[in-house]
């Protein structure tokens, strides 16, 4: 069966026309075939090339994006920090447009702070004013200057001789029994030796000073015949004067005078009590 089956076979193989290929032939389809196939590397090459640029391409965008996002926060504050240099250049140059009125600029702040002082010192002589009226020698005491303390004076001609409390000292004057030398009467000349209270009554607060007829700021001028040398004695000071007219008002009349000046911090506190009153 087998023998038959290749039998035919072979037949049908020789049946097939005889085709001869010479050397030349069989070269120039090898070089067209090596042809083709080295344009199909190419052309797969170029593929794989621009598959990488693209890739890099992409890589690149996505990296910029980023880049500018992150980025753009800090350039509006740049932009913020450029607008406001030149709304500063801006405010110098209206400035110096008004150069000519510095002189005006320059006086305007020390009026203004003038009346502020005033302001303030007048305040604070008026809650001290309460507390004398009610011999509140203690809360006072806070309102004391540190370093200079108090003086206290019963005349307004001031001397070295007149006496001086500190705060602390102050503060316990209405507990304090001792017989003071404060000065001398006017007229008489006989000392003035009193308690802490009792020259409160006799010298501090002689009158209703809270329902005063006059409050005066830094005015010393002369009410009688004792020169007020206050402001000479305190130069850097500021004085609050309370005066009553009394039922006379060229012999019974009384002032009080407190005295501030400002100490290292810049607030204003009490260095001096001084009455005033007729005088021979």
């Amino acid at each position: 069966m087998d023998n038959q089956k290749n039998k035919r076979i072979e037949k049908e193989l020789q049946s097939f026309p005889n085709q001869q290929m010479n050397r030349d032939k069989a070269q120039k389809i090898h070089a067209q075939l090596m042809k083709e196939a080295d344009l199909l590397d190419k052309k797969q090459e170029k593929r794989i090339i621009m598959r990488r640029y693209a890739i890099i391409v992409m890589t690149t965008f996505a990296a910029l994006l980023f880049a500018a996002l992150v980025i753009l926060p800090s350039n509006d504050g740049d932009e913020q920090a450029e607008n406001h240099t030149t709304f500063d250049e801006a405010i110098d140059g209206s400035i110096n447009s008004k150069s000519f009125h510095s002189s005006d600029i320059e006086e305007q702040p020390s009026k203004e702070s003038a009346q502020d002082t005033k302001s303030v010192i007048l305040d604070q002589a008026d809650y001290i004013i309460e507390l004398l009226a009610n011999q509140d020698y203690k809360q006072m005491a806070e309102h004391v200057h540190q370093e200079k303390g108090v003086l206290f004076s019963p005349y307004v001609h001031v001397n070295e001789n007149d006496l001086i409390f500190d705060a602390n000292e102050v503060a316990a004057m209405m507990e304090d029994n001792s017989q003071y030398v404060w000065g001398s009467e006017d007229g008489s000349g006989f000392d003035i030796e009193l308690t802490p209270a009792e020259y409160h009554e006799e010298y501090v607060f002689p009158a209703d000073f809270l329902d005063a007829d006059e409050i005066n700021y830094d005015q010393t001028e002369n009410r009688a015949t004792m020169k007020n040398n206050i402001l000479e004695y305190f130069p850097d000071a500021h004085t609050v004067e309370y005066h009553n007219t009394g039922s006379d008002a060229e012999f019974d009349w009384k002032s009080l005078f407190l005295v501030f000046e400002q100490n290292q911090s810049g607030d204003w506190k009490l260095i001096g009590l001084i009455g005033d009153r007729h005088s021979m």
